[in-house]
């Protein structure tokens, strides 16, 4: 949401959170200026990122919507507990 923030352009951004039993899915999307894949990174923002999820077992994948801007989703795989609790 930083990068929203300081990056897109935009007043407005879509947070979803989804839960399989198996995997926790976050997508953060906003239809702001997006990036552009040539222009050299300056900042550690998305390798910190991609590090955070790497540390939880998760990927993390960057797309440009149909609409324009950036949507970032994180998938998280997770254990299976037997007994646990499962509702969301």
């Amino acid at each position: 949401m930083t990068n929203v923030a300081r990056h897109a352009g935009v007043t407005k951004a879509w947070v979803r959170l989804r839960f399989t039993g198996s995997l926790l899915e976050l997508d953060i999307e906003d239809h702001g200026k997006g990036t552009d894949p040539s222009a050299p990174r300056r900042g550690l923002g998305i390798v910190t990122m991609r590090e955070r999820a790497a540390l939880v077992g998760g990927t993390i994948e960057f797309t440009r919507p149909s609409e324009g801007g950036t949507l970032v989703r994180v998938r998280v795989p997770l254990p299976h507990a037997e007994g646990a609790d499962t509702r969301v």
